[in-house]
């Protein structure tokens, strides 16, 4: 059975949301059309334990798809 995590997604002003997914890539794609910056803070805990904390830039996925 897969290990769901919990990532926590904010841009240090007013936006902060946690969502409940299965990869990192998928939940970062969730939440990318809800906010329009270019780059957004999030905070999870790998599959070994260990907190992460970093920027992710927006947006992820295939540049031909984002284009649409």
């Amino acid at each position: 059975m897969a290990k769901e995590k919990e990532y926590k997604f904010t841009d240090k002003k007013d936006f902060t949301k946690i969502l409940t997914d299965m990869s990192f890539k998928r939940a970062v794609k969730r939440i990318q059309n809800q906010i329009k910056d270019n780059k957004i803070w999030i905070d999870y805990i790998t599959k070994k334990g260990k907190p992460i904390s970093r920027w992710v830039a927006l947006p992820i996925g295939r540049q031909k798809k984002l284009e649409r």
